[in-house]
Order: C-alpha cells, then sequence, then structure tokens
C-alpha cells in the first residue's frame, strides 16, 4: 500500500538521523494514548437529530450563542474565535492523529503495544457495531437555530491522508491487522460514496476555497488508498485549474485565505490541501501540479511558497489579519522541502533549515 505524502524509503532515512527528543516525545505521546479508553463517536455529548447516536456530529467552531434571545438561538458567528463550548475531543481528524502517533511509535521506538491498540482503535472506530461511527458528516458543524450540518463539516475529517500514511507504515511492517485493514476499507468505500453524491459533500466540492481543496484531497486520497484509479485520475485532470490556478494569484497569493481573520493559518491550512493533492497527481503521471504554467511562466505552488517566505522571516511584516498566531514553522519547512525536491538547484532546502526543530510534527512525519 502506498504512503500518500511520502515514502517508506524517505521515512527510513529519517530514522536514521532522528533527534532523541522526538523519539522520546512521540514515545511519550504514545504511551499517555495506551493509557485510554479508545475515541468513540457514541461519546459525543450531543443529541443526534436522527437519533442514532452512530452520526458525527459537532457545532461549527466559530460560532456562539446568541446574547440577544433568552435561548441563544440562532447561534452567531465570530470569525477566527472559537467556542470552547463546541468542541468535545472526538472528531475523525483526531481519531486520525491518535492512530498516527501510535503508528510512529511502533516504527521508532519499537511496537510496545502500540499496534495492538492502534488497531483496536481502528476497530472501535470503523467497525465495532458497538461504537463505530456511520459513513457520512451529514450532522457535521451543524449551526443550533439555523441547521442540522454544513459541507464545512467534511473538513472535520481532513486530513485522511494522516490515517492512510499511518496504515501504510502499520503494514510495511508487518502489524497492521488484515481483517481490521478489510474492515476500514469497506467503510471508507462507503464514505467515498457518500463523498460523491451527497448535496453537503457537493457543496464542499463546490468551494472556492480551502473548503473545495480539502474536499479533493481527501476524495484523491481515499480513492488512491482504495485503488480507484479511475478517480484518481479524475480528480487530477481537474485539480489544477480548479483548485491551484483559481485559488492562488500570479504573485502567489491565496486571496480566499487571506481575507480571513485567521489569514497565516488558513493559507497554511489550504497549502497544505494543494500540496497532498500535487503529490498524489505527480505520482499518477500528471506533471503540470510541479511543471511550469505555460501562461504564467512560474511554477504556481513554487511561487504560494515563495510569497509567504519573507513573512515567515519576519511574522510582524505580514500585512493581513491574524487573530489567532501560531508556529506554522513545521508545516513551513515540509513546504520548503516540497519545492526543493523539485526544483533541487535553486537553495530551497537552504532556506527550510530556519524553520526545522526537533518537533514530532517535523522530524518524524516527513512530507514531500
Amino acid at each position: 500500500m502506498p504512503f500518500v505524502t511520502y515514502t517508506y524509503e524517505e521515512l527510513l532515512e529519517y530514522k536514521k538521523t532522528a533527534p532523541q527528543q522526538a523519539i522520546e516525545k512521540v514515545r511519550a505521546d504514545a504511551d499517555e494514548i495506551l493509557g485510554r479508553k479508545t475515541a468513540s463517536v457514541v461519546d459525543i455529548p450531543i443529541t443526534r437529530p436522527s437519533g442514532d447516536v452512530h452520526d458525527y456530529i459537532s457545532i461549527g467552531p466559530y460560532w456562539w450563542p446568541n446574547p440577544d434571545t433568552p435561548d441563544g438561538l440562532p447561534y452567531i458567528n465570530r470569525d477566527g474565535q472559537i467556542n470552547p463550548a463546541t468542541r468535545t475531543g472526538i472528531a475523525p481528524s483526531t481519531t486520525y492523529r491518535l492512530i498516527a502517533t501510535l503508528a510512529r511509535a511502533a516504527f521508532y521506538v519499537g511496537d510496545n503495544g502500540y499496534s495492538e491498540y492502534a488497531n483496536r482503535q481502528m476497530y472501535d472506530w470503523f467497525i465495532n457495531p458497538e461504537t463505530k461511527i456511520n459513513p457520512n458528516a451529514k450532522f457535521a458543524q451543524g449551526l443550533p437555530g439555523i441547521c442540522d450540518g454544513r459541507s464545512t463539516g467534511l473538513i472535520e475529517f481532513a486530513p485522511s491522508y494522516i490515517l492512510f500514511n499511518a496504515i501504510a507504515l502499520l503494514e510495511s511492517v508487518g502489524l497492521m491487522d488484515s481483517e481490521i485493514l478489510a474492515g476500514v476499507k469497506a467503510w471508507f468505500s462507503e464514505f467515498l460514496d457518500w463523498l460523491l453524491t451527497d448535496e453537503n459533500a457537493l457543496g464542499a466540492d463546490n468551494s472556492e476555497n480551502n473548503h473545495g481543496s480539502w474536499y479533493d484531497a481527501n476524495v484523491i486520497a481515499t480513492a488512491e488508498f482504495l485503488g480507484r484509479e479511475a478517480l484518481v485520475k479524475k480528480i487530477c485532470k481537474t485539480a489544477y485549474w480548479k483548485r491551484i490556478l483559481s485559488q492562488i494569484t500570479a504573485a502567489g497569493e491565496q486571496p480566499h485565505e487571506l481575507a480571513r481573520t485567521r489569514a497565516m493559518n488558513y493559507t497554511f491550512f489550504n497549502l497544505d490541501a494543494l500540496l497532498v493533492i500535487a503529490n498524489i497527481a505527480e505520482r499518477h503521471g500528471f506533471s503540470e501540479f510541479w511543471g511550469i504554467d505555460k501562461v504564467r511562466g512560474h511554477c504556481v505552488l513554487k511561487q504560494a511558497v515563495d510569497f509567504i517566505y519573507p513573512y515567515m522571516l519576519n511574522p510582524e511584516t505580514f500585512p493581513y489579519n491574524e487573530i489567532a498566531p501560531r508556529n506554522q514553522d513545521a508545516i513551513f519547512a515540509r513546504s520548503l522541502l516540497s519545492v526543493h525536491k523539485r526544483f533541487p538547484d535553486e537553495g530551497y532546502a537552504e532556506r527550510a533549515k530556519p524553520f526545522i526543530n526537533d518537533s514530532e510534527e517535523y522530524m518524524l512525519v516527513p512530507r514531500f
């Protein structure tokens, strides 16, 4: 099974030089997970409109009770300001990262029960009749007093490639349970059919910002995971102009993301999805994603990385809103190294050095 965003050989190279600090962190994180009950969608403490506790449900993170009404309805939007009451601690993306942490620990530290727990978590999340999640996102990011779910809720199922990388890693070292893998594939086959046909899902497909990018990234990664080559190529044939050319200006800006109150965060979030799409497309023979655009005369993704580079060096010069700054060094280092892989003689590896640290996120999860 292929890794989505790097190869097993690249991971082996990282293992040779991974700093002990990073390995100890992944060990500590995985050990802490071993002491928990496995995550389950049925434990989300929100009543489902369907009455089925197996349906995933969440509330839009930037939505708050209305201060002008007795019951707080309808909720009102405060873009970029997360309402802590909307966070249940249980989301598909959170579960995927949990499984990935266990898989990395099994690879870097040795299998001290990590793979067994990872397989059990996948069984409980996707297969166990008592605890599994239904293959849809129809009640994700609903808005009390307004709607039960929205197309934007699909973002909580991203990035699925993290799970697929974790499964590929477990399989490559002989630690992935084959029956559980079959069950996970069966779940994603149903979920993919939902993504391709449901009204909310198609709303995400039609989005012109990061929601559209992550729709394609999830569909293409899932299709590759399931061996649906025709669908992979279908996404590849449209994603360059539909996602990259339409969202990145000639100067490398991402206007839809820069208009947000968390402009830096969303710039990287969208770029993340576009790099996943480009990586998979390149592997399937679509060269335009990292090629020189015939109209613009440069590589569009490379230009997007170049645009944000001076602001990463001097964040105080960033001329857009960022109400919740985050450390983006690890993500940017991976972005620069993605460019370096395609343009090895242009100094991008050297530019990446100031952003490389000993964090688990960078050193143990290379992304190309």
